[in-house]
């Protein structure tokens, strides 16, 4: 998913997280906890001014995994869940009702996204809107279930790239959790820009950096 970002910044040291509550075989889907661990554990023994971007569900243990590690120096969150301490994805969505595209099974623990093509890839060239649909796994619903319990967005910069052509996470959504961040940035893109327009957020990334290294007593 991040491979198209990854190229555009070679003279940045680029990593990705893995994280558990995704995965092929539901009985085997991690928890919103292991997640947390799960980039906590990538994150902890960089020994460089750390910047972590994080998208969609991922900005949610993103936001708690990173509270007391020194080595980072911001957030870019990119279409991303940014939420107060206490609040759940289950809370919004509990006030704003179920998307659509969400396809449910609470017996099994997990859910899926229905038409994934549409809802997260339509600004893709259909073959590779297809390819990345194929890519998808089950999502645990644990995930979605737990509080926040910190919250980086209180203690170092952030911005948030508001994607305006998102059809996952409303852009009217996006706007009211880009208020804890220092700073919103707007993409006419759907919910992976990174993959439609990754050049431009790559650039977007890089001014960021240099915003968030100014801001920091750990820049070299």
């Amino acid at each position: 998913m991040w491979d198209d970002l990854r190229a555009e910044m070679t003279d940045h040291t680029v990593d990705a997280v893995e994280l558990p509550s995704s995965g092929h075989d539901p009985a085997k889907l991690g928890s919103f906890d292991d997640d947390v661990d799960a980039i906590r554990s990538m994150v902890r023994p960089i020994t460089e001014p750390v910047v972590v971007v994080a998208h969609s569900y991922g900005g949610l243990p993103t936001t708690q995994a990173l509270c007391g590690l020194d080595n980072v120096i911001g957030v870019v969150y990119i279409a991303a869940w940014v939420l107060d301490v206490g609040q759940s994805v289950a809370d919004l969505a509990g006030e704003h009702g179920l998307p659509d595209w969400w396809d449910v099974h609470p017996s099994e623990g997990y859910m899926d996204a229905l038409h994934p093509e549409e809802v997260f890839y339509h600004d893709l060239p259909p073959e590779r809107a297809a390819e990345h649909s194929g890519r998808l796994t089950h999502q645990s619903l644990d995930s979605a279930a737990h509080p926040l319990r910190d919250a980086i967005w209180k203690s170092v910069p952030t911005s948030y790239i508001l994607c305006e052509q998102d059809r996952a996470l409303p852009p009217s959504i996006q706007q009211s959790m880009s208020e804890h961040t220092t700073k919103t940035t707007r993409f006419d893109a759907g919910h992976n820009p990174f993959l439609s327009r990754p050049a431009a957020v790559a650039a977007q990334i890089r001014q960021d950096i240099a915003v968030f290294l100014t801001q920091s007593v750990l820049a070299p």
